[in-house]
């Protein structure tokens, strides 16, 4: 296989206390701008009125500081410790491919709108726009399409493309490498369930699968993006107490839809958008 995405770790620097910098560095970030934000807390709270839209905006407001913030402090990081264009973390063709990425995004979107006329609990994808105009509506989905694009971009580029490229200098096998990767993403979002980590370690095997394919992150990101999209217009709001009773539980219904729909994006992106040579 010919100019291959995940061997980009080789042109650059790599040793082992340039990972852990560049980990620190990102950590310290997303803390201190948390601490930045509960600091502020007080005077922002009360410039957003207290509703449904209210609350979701203030999020989407939070999570661009804390995540536009973490991502330039990465990149930062990453170019100075390890020599190498940030673009390498993305594809080998250093530019983005904004196409690929709104792909992602509507081909995601129009299976996640199918696959909740499939759930029991559809009613939770109505019960935002009961609440809330069609201008308010709007509002939320551009202002979560640039804060959560900004959160699930990083994320890509963390895990689909730093962590996996610099995993494969020590993973040859590449379902070792997938394993591992996924396994790690589900790990993160272990703290809302067991079901919330099966679902993210599909998940995350899924776009590991499609990045191996097309040799680049643009298209996941998308899908990423409108993912987690979804779940901050609809899911936002479940309660914590929930959680803690249902923390072992898993639904398999959704799940085993999920393993349908992560499928068939799988077979679409080999069939469609791949890029093997």
């Amino acid at each position: 296989m010919e100019n291959n995405f995940i061997e980009n770790a080789t042109l650059g620097k790599n040793k082992w206390w340039q990972y852990v910098l560049t980990f620190l560095s990102v950590i310290a970030a997303i803390a201190g701008m948390n601490v930045i934000i509960r600091i502020l807390q007080p005077t922002i709270k009360p410039l957003f009125q207290e509703s449904e839209f209210g609350n979701i905006l203030r999020n989407n407001i939070y999570f661009l500081l804390i995540f536009g913030v973490t991502l330039i402090v990465f990149m930062i990081c990453f170019k100075k410790l390890h020599k190498r264009s940030p673009v390498s973390l993305i594809n080998n063709q250093q530019k983005f491919s904004w196409k690929l990425y709104f792909k992602g995004l509507i081909i995601w979107s129009v299976i996640m709108l199918i696959y909740g006329l499939f759930l029991s609990d559809f009613k939770l994808f109505q019960g935002l726009t009961e609440k809330v105009s069609v201008t308010y509506f709007c509002i939320l989905v551009v202002t979560g399409l640039i804060s959560i694009g900004i959160q699930s971009f990083f994320e890509e580029i963390m895990l689909r493309g730093y962590f996996l490229q610099g995993l494969h200098l020590r993973v040859k096998n590449l379902i070792l490498l997938i394993f591992i990767n996924s396994l790690f993403f589900g790990l993160l979002h272990f703290g809302y369930g067991l079901g919330s980590f099966l679902s993210s370690w599909l998940f995350g095997i899924a776009m590991v699968i499609i990045v191996i394919f097309q040799n680049r992150i643009e298209f996941v990101s998308g899908v990423h993006n409108s993912n987690n999209l979804i779940i901050a217009l609809f899911f936002w709001n479940i309660k914590s107490d929930e959680v803690e009773k249902t923390f072992f539980s898993v639904d398999w219904y959704p799940l085993l839809l999920r393993i349908i729909i992560l499928t068939i994006l799988v077979g679409l992106s080999y069939k469609y958008f791949r890029n093997l040579k």
